[in-house]
């Protein structure tokens, strides 16, 4: 609240008259209401899609008086950078329970929490500091054409995908609600997103990415069923002729079928975790992605809203895919 109270008399924020608050409330509702279009659709806050969604807010709050800084009328690093600060100095959980308290104790409705919404949008202004600096940054990672894959990224990728169905079929329902590595997800949420990555991925192959989100029940009645069909359109999808020189925005076709085979590899560490099957998955494949996902993953921020945990310390002699599982925010089971 001290925090708040210094940041707020720094900006000369004092009591507001009703136009302002009213302004202030209609503004939040604009950005909340942008942002929760953005997680509805699936879109990651780390990632380049999300720099839309930014600049749709940053236009909004630039003209409001949200805006302490006079000089900064168009959406750059400045103005990025001067959002987030707000964004932080508010966006704390327990202040936010405290104002909801205290319109309990006033008798006044509670205002819903926008907590998560907040987390979206500071995570994709740090992974989007200024527009379009995160796809800049892409498009000079992906100028780099060199294969690092055991016998090149689509085999790797059939191998993999492979290992993974093998898993999904060992997957008994009474497993389902069985907690997984990942975060508040249980087999079934995993199960799900595994046959949604497949979905997306090779849908984007084929140029038509689904049109249904990604909080839908992808699994139906059969989840074995539900994952072999997903996966032998994407593999499909991906054995076009052409495909891996194709260019998809700043990334060649390689490096979407690339993101795919990383998926799940890590999501199949995750799943065989959490059934309690060796997840030593492809050793070879595993070494291969260790530089990779360093290399795409590295600099995003591991905030609340943002795809990965903080990374994990993994044993120095642990399998190769231990260590792209706990780069990536994973806690290795000992």
């Amino acid at each position: 609240m001290r925090r708040i109270a210094e940041y707020a008399a720094r900006h000369g924020q004092g009591a507001q008259d009703p136009a302002v608050a009213e302004e202030m409330s209609a503004l939040t509702d604009a950005w909340t209401t942008r942002v929760r279009m953005a997680m509805q659709a699936g879109t990651a806050a780390d990632s380049p899609a999300a720099d839309q969604v930014v600049a749709d807010i940053v236009a909004a709050w630039l003209p409001s008086r949200a805006n302490t800084a006079p000089t900064v009328t168009s959406d750059g690093a400045e103005a990025r950078t001067l959002l987030t600060e707000q964004l932080t100095t508010a966006a704390e959980p327990a202040v936010e329970r405290f104002w909801q308290l205290l319109c309990v104790l006033r008798g006044r409705p509670a205002p819903a929490g926008i907590a998560e919404e907040g987390q979206w949008l500071t995570t994709a202004l740090r992974a989007n500091p200024a527009p379009g600096a995160r796809t800049t940054w892409l498009e000079g990672l992906y100028t780099d054409d060199t294969d690092p894959w055991p016998d090149g990224v689509l085999d790797a990728f059939t191998r993999v995908q492979d290992t993974v169905a093998t898993i999904v079929r060992a997957a008994a329902p009474d497993q389902f609600g069985l907690p997984t590595p990942c975060e508040d997800w249980t087999v079934r949420d995993l199960l799900d997103h595994l046959v949604w990555e497949n979905v997306i991925w090779g849908g984007l192959a084929q140029g038509a990415p689904p049109t249904g989100g990604h909080t839908e029940n992808h699994l139906g009645d059969n989840h074995i069923a539900a994952f072999e069909t997903a996966a032998s359109q994407a593999r499909e999808a991906f054995r076009q002729p052409g495909m891996l020189d194709r260019s998809f925005g700043p990334a060649p076709g390689r490096r979407v079928v690339e993101q795919l085979l990383v998926e799940l590899l890590v999501h199949g560490w995750d799943l065989a975790t959490a059934l309690g099957r060796d997840r030593d998955l492809e050793p070879d494949i595993a070494r291969a992605a260790l530089p990779v996902v360093r290399d795409i993953y590295g600099d995003l921020p591991r905030t609340a809203g943002g795809s990965f945990s903080p990374a994990q310390s993994a044993p120095e002699h642990a399998p190769a895919l231990d260590r792209v599982a706990a780069f990536l925010g994973r806690r290795i089971p000992h």
